[in-house]
């Protein structure tokens, strides 16, 4: 199916893409690049785009070639098929395994993992960490192991995810479970027998106080922030800390405007450099991008003139200030105001 699949929009004379949104999307921006304003896009990719915008004549592609049904159950097994795997050259792309599962149902390990994300306190790489790229088939496994279940005071009831604990003791183990197969502590080698999966989650993680248990159980989707403990008042409450170190020299927090196309290159390959492969050639790039930085800011955007117009004294008289002491100024400008500016994030 390369054709696009839409149904009609509650808009009138407007469609909604179910399948094809990237080439939509393509479409759309080559047709108009303003659609792009207010989005964080690199200037040379943004650079590329507008070329690619000026060349681009609509009439080449119109019409375009679509599939309408009448809903999204309708649509539902087509794109079920075009997803999940060749399916003998009926399907070309398949899917992540988060993605997969979201799209059959909420089933119980999606609950789980949505529940530790949602309530885990995660760092940003934490949950980075927490993309399509998880492996939800080895959660699945461990939730679909009954001594596994009532180990961390688990059960399933049509196919939701109950608990009778309190909410921060069901979150003990479930949080030490997502983040150990997140981070690749434990893999589905080591968790393919039942007496594997018991001992990890006996052993190797944090347990609940199976004690504890309420007599009624409860859906893990109905727990919110107010089922959980309230922070003491006598103490400020602490912002939570990194639970693990930064791997890259950039945070992922961190997003810098560069316009200067050669800087920006260094500073999107830093972005991806992790600290304990490269350190060395990290510190080099980062004192290049540094240099590069004060340099574009000094020759193409400060207007030096207007940075030291103001007058000099020497014994209460006004002086011409001399080139030595222009230089000066200048360097003790750029290496603090400016830097600082640079090296915050």
């Amino acid at each position: 199916m390369d054709r696009l699949l839409v149904m009609k929009s509650e808009r009138k004379g407007k469609f909604v893409v179910l399948e094809g949104n990237r080439r939509t999307l393509v479409l759309k921006i080559l047709n108009s690049p303003a659609v792009l304003t207010g989005l964080d896009v690199r200037p040379g990719l943004r650079k590329r785009l507008d070329k690619a915008a000026e060349q681009f004549d609509p009439s080449g592609v119109e019409p375009i070639d679509c599939f309408e049904v009448a809903d999204r159950t309708e649509a539902g097994p087509w794109l079920l098929l075009r997803h999940s795997g060749e399916n003998n050259g009926k399907g070309i792309v398949d899917w992540s395994g988060v993605a997969g599962k979201r799209f059959r149902g909420n089933d119980p390990a999606l609950q789980a993992l949505d529940f530790v994300r949602q309530h885990g306190v995660l760092s940003e790489e934490q949950r980075d960490l927490l993309d399509d790229r998880f492996p939800i088939t080895t959660l699945d496994r461990l939730l679909s192991t009954p001594a596994v279940r009532k180990q961390i005071g688990l059960e399933i009831r049509d196919g939701k995810l109950m608990t009778s604990l309190p909410a921060e003791e069901v979150l003990k183990p479930l949080r030490s479970i997502v983040l150990d197969l997140a981070e690749k502590k434990v893999n589905v080698t080591k968790l393919k027998l039942r007496d594997q999966q018991i001992d990890y989650v006996t052993h190797r993680i944090e347990g609940a106080d199976i004690g504890k248990r309420s007599g009624t159980a409860r859906p893990l989707e109905r727990i919110d922030e107010s089922d959980f403990p309230v922070p003491s008042s006598k103490a400020p409450a602490k912002k939570a800390q990194r639970a693990t170190p930064r791997t890259k020299i950039v945070p992922k927090h961190c997003r810098l405007n560069v316009t200067n196309a050669k800087t920006d290159e260094i500073y999107m390959e830093l972005r991806t450099m992790r600290l304990d492969t490269f350190p060395n050639a990290i510190a080099v790039m980062l004192r290049v991008f540094i240099e590069n930085s004060v340099d574009h800011y000094m020759t193409k955007v400060a207007n030096r003139r207007s940075l030291f117009l103001y007058p000099f004294q020497t014994k209460g008289k006004r002086t011409r200030p001399s080139r030595k002491s222009w230089r000066m100024r200048w360097r003790t400008w750029s290496a603090t105001a400016q830097v600082r500016k640079i090296l915050t994030p």
